[in-house]
C-alpha cells in the first residue's frame, strides 16, 4: 500500500464478475501494489484475490491530464484543483474464498517444507531440452515430497458469488496471507484465466516479491511456484529458463 493510512479499507468494487473485479481507490494516491493480496468480506464469504493491474487517469473525459513541466509539489501548491479529477482503479483476479462458517479460528499453519533450498540453474547452465527435463523432474520430486498441503479454510477456486458492487476492499491480513501463500494452489486458478491477464510472468514475479516483503518466502514456496509455472506454461524451455533466472535474482 502506498499510504500509511491505518484504516483497513481503501477502495470499493465498481465492476464485478465471478472471476475478477475492478475497484476504485478512495484516494487516487492510495492503492495496492501489483501482485499483492486483497480481501473483500461480507456476511456470506470472504473473497481473496491478487492485484493484476493498476491504472490512474481522469474521471472526467473532458479533463485529460497533460504535462505542466512542474513537480507534483508545485502543482499541489499552484493548481490543486487538477488532482480532484484523478482516480485510480485496479483489477483483481479472484483466486480463493473463505465461507462464512470458517471465518473464525483462521490461524497460520506451520510450513511442512523439507527445508532444502531449491537449486536454480544459473544463466547458460540449461543447454538443451534434456537439462530442462531434468530440472522439471527435480522440481516435480520436490513438490511431491513436500505434498500439497490441504487447506481447510481457504478454498482455491472462483467464489460462488461475485463481490457486491460498492463492497469495501482491504489488504489481506497477515494470517490469511500466510495461509494463502502456504502452497501454490492459487497458480491453478491464475492459469485458468491466463488469457485475461496481460503478463502472467510479471504477475508471478510480483507475487514472489510480495511474499518476500512479508517475510513469507520459503524454499518450498519457490519450488511449488517454479514447478507449477513449468507445468502450466506447457514446459516452454526458454520461458522457464528466463523465469527461473529472474526468480534467482529476487531471492
Amino acid at each position: 500500500m502506498t499510504s500509511q493510512n491505518k484504516h483497513p479499507f481503501f477502495a470499493e468494487v465498481i465492476e464485478s464478475s465471478l472471476d475478477h473485479y475492478t475497484a476504485q481507490c478512495w484516494e487516487w494516491k492510495q492503492f495496492p501494489t501489483f501482485g499483492s493480496l486483497v480481501s473483500i468480506q461480507d456476511k456470506e464469504l470472504q473473497v481473496l484475490g491478487l492485484v493484476t493491474g493498476i491504472q490512474t487517469g481522469s474521471m472526467d473525459p473532458s479533463r485529460t491530464p497533460f504535462a505542466y513541466q512542474k513537480t507534483e509539489e508545485e502543482l499541489e501548491r499552484e493548481q490543486p484543483q487538477i488532482f480532484a479529477f484523478l482516480k485510480t482503479t485496479f483489477t483483481v483476479q479472484a483466486c480463493g474464498y473463505i465461507p462464512a462458517s470458517l471465518f473464525h479460528g483462521l490461524q497460520p499453519r506451520p510450513s511442512t517444507s523439507s527445508g532444502r533450498a531449491m537449486q536454480l540453474s544459473a544463466p547458460g547452465e540449461l543447454g538443451d531440452m534434456d537439462a530442462a527435463d531434468s530440472l522439471l523432474l527435480s522440481l516435480s520430486k520436490d513438490a511431491s515430497e513436500g505434498g500439497r498441503r490441504a487447506n481447510k479454510q481457504i478454498i482455491f477456486a472462483v467464489p460462488p458469488n461475485p463481490p457486491k458492487i460498492h463492497a469495501f476492499i482491504s489488504e489481506a491480513s497477515t494470517d490469511i496471507a500466510t495461509q494463502f501463500f502456504a502452497d501454490a494452489q492459487f497458480l491453478e486458478v491464475l492459469y485458468g484465466f491466463s488469457n485475461a491477464i496481460q503478463n502472467l510472468d510479471e504477475l508471478l514475479l510480483a507475487v514472489i516479491r510480495t511474499v518476500k516483503a512479508k517475510n513469507l518466502l520459503s524454499p518450498s514456496f519457490l519450488e511449488e511456484v517454479s514447478h507449477g509455472f513449468a507445468l502450466l506454461s506447457g514446459n516452454d524451455y526458454r520461458r522457464l529458463k528466463v523465469f527461473l533466472n529472474r526468480v534467482e535474482q529476487i531471492k
